[in-house]
């Protein structure tokens, strides 16, 4: 994550924050924590339209088949639904692990059906190197086909 949060300070990229996981991180006394959810853009759920109010229902379904029994689970619905609702990326290291077999990312091939692409941070950060990859290739194609000098900035973010 710190990788991805240090493309983001250099304007690489943009880090959004689903609004339960911006709330939950005021909680408590972790100053450095709540510190950092304040630099995030906040994605907010307002789900009042007949569409958005099944999505989230469908998305409860998937996360949590047998149902959603606490404000957790509902968070991490809200959660994904950002993510749908904005188009994004949810990267999150919920699920997904022999301890862990739900959650989260148990739940990502689903989540695909319906265009939600859910990462690890690792997986984040592939994408995003691949992006720069092709970005800085473009670049010296083009320097390449103008004859002007390759831009400095190509091969730094990686």
């Amino acid at each position: 994550m710190n990788r991805l949060e240090a493309w983001a300070a250099s304007g690489l990229i943009e880090l959004l924050i689903p609004e339960p996981a911006y709330n939950e991180a005021l909680v408590g006394e972790n100053d450095k924590r709540t510190t950092k959810a304040m630099t995030y853009i906040q994605s907010l759920t307002h789900a009042d339209n007949p569409d958005e109010v099944a999505m989230i229902a469908r998305l409860g379904g998937i996360l949590f088949p047998n149902g959603i029994r606490n404000d957790g689970d509902r968070h991490d619905v809200e959660i994904v639904f950002n993510a749908q609702k904005y188009g994004g990326r949810l990267v999150t290291a919920d699920g997904g692990s022999r301890r862990q077999p739900g959650g989260i990312l148990g739940a990502a091939a689903a989540l695909a059906v319906l265009d939600i692409r859910v990462m690890t941070d690792a997986e984040a950060c592939a994408l995003v190197e691949d992006h720069l990859v092709r970005r800085d290739q473009i670049a010296r194609e083009w320097a390449a086909y103008t004859g002007n000098p390759v831009p400095a900035w190509v091969g730094t973010d990686r």
